[in-house]
């Protein structure tokens, strides 16, 4: 008996060291004679952790590539292509290099545009000149609202504070227009109060905008906002070349008292105008106004994203190219990402890796190594 328990646990011993799962193909073997045997310690294949993160770039195989309408998550864009027939948007992996069929339209889409976590996205679509109807789908692909109008153009912007709604502009081809705030959740459109055609949002019930003075061509505005529930108009700051909105966050442009080539980027809370950060970037005149960069706002690292002219001057005859560079509003440091760049429209991915960059996002800024690829191929 008792040899039959010895003979038991040796076995046992043997079944438990052969199942243990090997770690030694990528370390130095600690039996004897080991370093005589060279095992010594690889590097872990990509395969091991999955699909490699290298960029793939897209061969549009002659398809009518239209545009990138932006990022459906980190690592997957829609994009749109047309025919004679439709427009389709596909969704690409940038990694693994595959594309799926995310929805079909028998109507041209104009432009694709998210909203702030990616859970739904609008689409201009239009068969006529004077005619356009906003399409919103979800996160499948699935539509949940339509609206048509009569428009010869549009203007929209989602709220960063109820994902479902959107503040909505139409102008006739004589420019005048009509507001509206579309709720695709209650599936309903209502037209609102708002005198000016450019506005962001401030908060869940309030907009923002500038008010141009009719009479007077001017390159400064005050910016005033506007309560969409009570119809208050309130004045926010006297005189501003700019602004944009982010959630929680106003960033106002102004000029320095002292120089008319230099501008402060002022960022504050919106409902305090508690001054929470600001920075000068130089500036480039255009015709009777000013040349504003695109800008991005990472909101989880509060880092501010835009394009940095090498000097001032007139936008028509500067000659040098941009800095692309990153300010830190938690400590004020400002980091160059790109060097002698354009300023192209710039719209990076949730987690700020990778920025989709030109007019038709045709391009991706890759944070990991600061260069630009191009994402796609015609």
């Amino acid at each position: 008996m008792m040899r039959f328990k010895m003979m038991f646990v040796f076995v046992m011993t043997l079944l438990i060291v052969g199942c243990n799962p090997s770690h030694q193909l990528y370390e130095n073997s600690d039996v004897p004679y080991g370093k005589k045997l060279g095992l010594e310690k690889q590097p872990i294949p990509e395969e091991f952790f999955g699909e490699s993160k290298e960029i793939k770039s897209l061969d549009m195989n002659g398809e009518a590539f239209n545009t990138v309408g932006g990022w459906l998550d980190n690592e997957s864009i829609l994009y749109i292509t047309d025919n004679a027939e439709k427009s389709n948007i596909y969704r690409y992996h940038i990694f693994n290099g595959k594309k799926e069929l995310f929805f079909s339209s028998d109507s041209r889409i104009l432009s694709l545009k998210p909203n702030e976590d990616h859970s739904l996205f609008l689409l201009h679509t239009s068969n006529s000149r004077d005619k356009a109807e906003l399409i919103v789908i979800d996160e499948t692909g699935k539509q949940v609202f339509a609206w048509e109008t009569e428009a010869y153009d549009l203007e929209y912007v989602w709220s960063p504070y109820k994902k479902e709604q959107l503040f909505i502009t139409t102008f006739l081809q004589d420019w005048s227009f009509k507001t509206f705030v579309m709720d695709s959740k209650k599936e309903q459109v209502e037209q609102t109060n708002v005198k000016e055609p450019f506005v962001q949002w401030l908060d869940a019930t309030t907009v923002a905008y500038m008010s141009w003075g009719v009479d007077e061509p001017s390159i400064e505005a005050p910016l005033f906002s506007f309560d969409l529930t009570t119809g208050k108009e309130t004045l926010l700051f006297d005189s501003v070349i700019s602004f944009s909105t982010f959630r929680d966050l106003l960033l106002t442009v102004q000029m320095q008292d002292d120089s008319e080539s230099y501008s402060f980027y002022k960022f504050t809370k919106p409902d305090t105008k508690e001054k929470l950060a600001q920075h000068p970037y130089p500036l480039l005149t255009n015709y009777s106004s000013w040349y504003i960069p695109y800008q991005y706002y990472n909101e989880d690292t509060k880092s501010f994203i835009t394009f940095k002219p090498y000097n001032t001057g007139d936008f028509d005859t500067y000659t040098e190219l941009f800095e692309l560079t990153s300010y830190s509003l938690e400590d004020g440091k400002e980091t160059t990402l790109l060097e002698n760049v354009n300023s192209y429209p710039i719209l990076f991915s949730e987690n700020g890796e990778f920025g989709l960059y030109g007019y038709q996002y045709e391009m991706i800024i890759d944070t990991r190594n600061n260069k630009v690829e191009h994402l796609i191929n015609d």
